[in-house]
């Protein structure tokens, strides 16, 4: 009779976290692409301390949070573009570069 798995066994064979939420942004992001207006607000609540982070680091704090909200427009304007072939992350990422200073 086989013993039953280790603790440390079970939660060797759980993916991470981080993979598990950037398969949920890819899900969330595919759906905001089709114009779920619940999925996109998914993803700005689960990413927004990210984009925040950054554009405080990037403008300071008493531009970031328009400097934010310039990211989710662009985001939200260009969202139907996503294709999948990379992490939302990244496409937000390239998205902005493209568009803004920030």
């Amino acid at each position: 009779m086989k013993a039953p798995p280790k603790e440390d066994d079970a939660a060797e064979r759980r993916p991470p976290t981080k993979v598990l939420s950037q398969a949920m942004a890819g899900t969330d992001a595919w759906r905001a692409s089709g114009g779920d207006l619940r999925a996109f607000d998914r993803l700005v609540r689960a990413q927004a301390g990210l984009v925040c982070g950054v554009a405080t680091r990037l403008v300071g704090p008493d531009d970031a949070q328009d400097a934010c909200q310039e990211v989710w427009v662009l985001v939200w304007r260009n969202i139907g573009s996503f294709r999948g072939d990379s992490a939302f992350e990244t496409w937000r990422h390239s998205c902005r570069q493209k568009r803004t200073r920030l």
